[in-house]
Parts: C-alpha cells; sequence; structure tokens
C-alpha cells in the first residue's frame, strides 16, 4: 500500500517526538547560530559608519582593537553555536532511526514464510539498512538545514525591515519568483528521484539473488542472461540518475544565483538613485548586500537539500511499507 508523503512525515515526526527535548535544544543552538550571523553584518556596518568614517580618524586605537575582539567573538560564537546544532541533531537522527530499524526488525520477525517467499532477501536489506540510512541523513543534514534556514531567513528580513522598509519591499519580489521554482524542481524532480531509488533496491536485490544463487546459475550457465538482467537495470538506474541530474542543474543553484544577482543588481540601483536625498551611509550598503545574500542562501540551501528531503521521504516510505505487513 502506497503511503502519502504527508503520512510519512507525520509518522516520521511522531519518532522525532520521543526526543522532544533534545530537539528542542538543537532548536536553541539553530537559533543562537541565526542570531550570530545576523548580528555580524551589523557590527561590520557600526566598524565602517564609526572607524572608518574619515570624520572619526582621530579614534583611539584601542577602540578599533576592543572592537576587533567583539566582531571575532561573534564569529567564535557562531562556530560555536554551529557545531553544537548539528552534534544534537546527529544525535536525534541516530536515535531515531535505531527505533525505526528496532520496530521492522520486530515487525520482520513475525511475518509468515509467504512473505519471505515473494520477497527477494535484497530488497529486505535495502530497506532496513540504505532506506534507513537516508532517513538518518535527513535528520541530520537536511531537517537541521530547513530550520536553520528557516530562521535564518525570518531574522535577516526582519533586520532588514528594521534597516530600511523601503529597499527591503524592492527586494520582497523576488520571493514568489523562488517559491514558484521551488515548487516546478519539486514537481520535475520527485518521480525521478522515486524511480532512482527503486531501481538502485533493484539492483541490490539482483546482486543478492546472483550471489545467493551463484552455483545453480554457473551450474546452468545462466552467467550472461543474469549479466544482460544486471546491465539493463544498471542502465536504468543510470538513466534516472542523470535526468535527475539535468533537473537540479538547472533549477537549483543556477537559478538561486541568477535571481541574487538580480535582487545585488536593484540594491546598488536603489543606492545609486537615492543616495543623496536619503543618506545612506557605507556602513548601510555593505550590510544591506551582506543581508541579501544571508536572505538567499537559506534559499539556496533549501532547494539544494530539497532531493535528499525528497529521496529520505520516499526511502521512508518504502520503510513503512515493511514496517506496516501483516502477512
Amino acid at each position: 500500500m502506497k503511503i502519502s508523503e504527508a503520512h510519512v512525515m507525520k509518522r516520521l515526526l511522531t519518532y522525532m517526538w520521543r526526543y522532544k527535548w533534545l530537539t528542542a535544544l538543537a532548536l536553541v543552538f539553530t537559533l543562537l547560530t541565526s542570531l550570530f550571523l545576523t548580528a555580524i553584518p551589523l557590527a561590520a556596518r557600526w566598524y565602517i559608519d564609526h572607524l572608518v568614517d574619515p570624520k572619526e580618524a582621530d579614534a583611539p586605537v584601542m577602540t578599533a582593537f576592543q572592537f576587533l575582539i567583539v566582531y571575532y567573538g561573534l564569529f567564535v560564537g557562531r562556530v560555536l553555536a554551529t557545531y553544537l546544532s548539528q552534534l544534537t541533531f546527529s544525535r536525534v537522527s541516530n536515535s531515531i532511526v535505531r527505533d525505526i530499524r528496532r520496530d521492522v526488525f520486530r515487525n520482520l520477525q513475525g511475518l509468515g514464510m509467504a512473505f519471505y517467499d515473494q520477497t527477494a532477501a535484497g530488497s529486505i536489506v535495502s530497506r532496513v539498512t540504505n532506506d534507513t540510512q537516508a532517513v538518518a541523513d535527513m535528520f541530520s543534514t537536511v531537517f537541521s538545514s530547513l530550520v536553520s534556514s528557516f530562521l535564518l531567513f525570518i531574522v535577516t528580513l526582519a533586520t532588514m525591515f528594521s534597516l530600511d522598509w523601503h529597499l527591503t519591499i524592492w527586494i520582497l519580489p523576488f520571493l514568489p519568483i523562488i517559491w514558484f521554482s521551488i515548487s516546478l524542481y519539486r514537481k520535475l524532480s520527485s518521480r525521478l528521484v522515486k524511480m532512482t531509488r527503486q531501481k538502485l533496491s533493484d539492483i541490490n536485490v539482483k546482486l543478492s539473488e546472483s550471489i545467493e544463487g551463484i552455483r545453480i546459475v554457473q551450474a546452468f550457465r545462466q552467467e550472461k542472461r543474469l549479466t544482460d538482467e544486471f546491465e539493463q537495470i544498471n542502465g536504468e538506474h543510470l538513466d534516472y540518475a542523470n535526468r535527475s541530474v539535468d533537473v537540479n542543474s538547472l533549477f537549483l543553484r543556477p537559478v538561486m544565483t541568477l535571481l541574487q544577482v538580480l535582487a545585488y543588481a536593484v540594491i546598488l540601483t536603489f543606492f545609486g538613485l537615492n543616495w543623496q536625498s536619503s543618506g545612506f551611509t557605507a556602513g548601510l550598503i555593505y550590510a544591506f548586500i551582506q543581508y541579501v545574500n544571508q536572505l538567499f542562501q537559506p534559499l539556496i540551501d533549501v532547494t539544494q537539500n530539497f532531493a535528499t528531503l525528497q529521496t529520505s521521504t520516499i526511502s521512508a516510505g518504502r520503510v513503512f511499507e515493511m514496517m506496516d505487513r501483516d502477512d
């Protein structure tokens, strides 16, 4: 029975809920990372406007030195918060995969012989090992990246509005375009990712059957037939993988980078047309360019990790299908 993506995510979240306090701690570290990333351009803006300005040339050297300590302290804080966030999310993901594998193995012990007669051993091994590992990758890498990207996007957008809401409004039209490109990518890549995982499972099945029955294969001289069958499956896997790469190459970083460059052009044009009347400072210009980069980078990370998210969701669905068998 096919399980919907929404149902798969709901079941995965129930496993994560078992470790809600550890997950909450990881979210706190992720939020701290976003705050440190947002504070760094603000600190650089203050430095440019107060210490680099010729009017402030007589400022004591100690002031600049103190600022340098604070500035690098923000970088150290960001590194520590990022490390603790990734470490905590990794512990959550490993615990979740352990629980899933335990539940799958327990269910396999209760299935009848008819299931094992109809299901290849390689397919069972692939789902219990490879597919569950894909779930681990989702929680340790993709989920943490999505949460971090979301928090960084919200904090950065709020900071941009607080600095200059007129300029921020000029950046907002790019967001629907990005959302449309992500939706189109999801629609095109979903089937390709699913078929790629299916063909990989077929390869494992064919290898397992060939190795287990190698004596019979050699006794009846069936090596060429099995080789041809393996080559066909392997070629189909290569075809779907290449088509998936084609979609990723078009809709991931190239599109986002193009939109990011256009946003830079909008900012520089706005500053160029309004610098005399609006009183923009060099520090504000620098901060806004950095914030545009921080605004687009989470979206780029989301699109880059979307393929992994789809692979993990499909893999989790295959695991849950086996977990729900009651033959």
